[in-house]
């Protein structure tokens, strides 16, 4: 069972990462970054009763971890658009602590939207996760 667990959670893990990869490109005129969601909230809709049971009161926190490994780089693309350069001025502990702000307020959302009865449509939901999170940036 463990191991069926850990294939699936692999699996998961696999295609969100490849699809963050892509989901946040420097904007082609230089002055901002393009934050794509919406595939990656499909992809999560899709996968719904899997995330909703890993991400839960009772999920895998090893999975936690391994999304906050991959995800790392997009919390800190929303951290130096809320924070602009001031960021780059704080030491690596200011960093990790806002890291993990930023982390565990996106993926406490994410958790709301998968356990709502009437979730809002996808197309909302990336608003409000750009505009709470990541003020400035372009959401295609």
């Amino acid at each position: 069972v463990y191991d069926l667990l850990n294939q699936e959670e692999e699996e998961l893990i696999d295609r969100r990462e490849a699809m963050i990869g892509e989901a946040v490109t420097e904007d082609p005129s230089g002055e901002g970054v393009r934050i794509r969601l919406n595939a990656l909230l499909e992809q999560a809709r899709r996968n719904a009763p899997y995330l909703a049971v890993l991400l839960g009161p009772h999920g895998d926190p090893k999975f936690v971890d391994k999304v906050r490994g991959f995800a790392g780089p997009v919390v800190m693309h929303a951290a130096g658009l809320a924070f602009g350069d001031s960021v780059s001025q704080w030491d690596s502990r200011q960093l990790a602590y806002l890291r993990e702000f930023y982390f565990a307020g996106m993926i406490a959302m994410i958790r709301a939207w998968l356990a709502d009865s009437d979730p809002m449509p996808l197309e909302e939901l990336a608003e409000l996760i750009v505009s709470t999170f990541m003020p400035g940036a372009v959401l295609e």
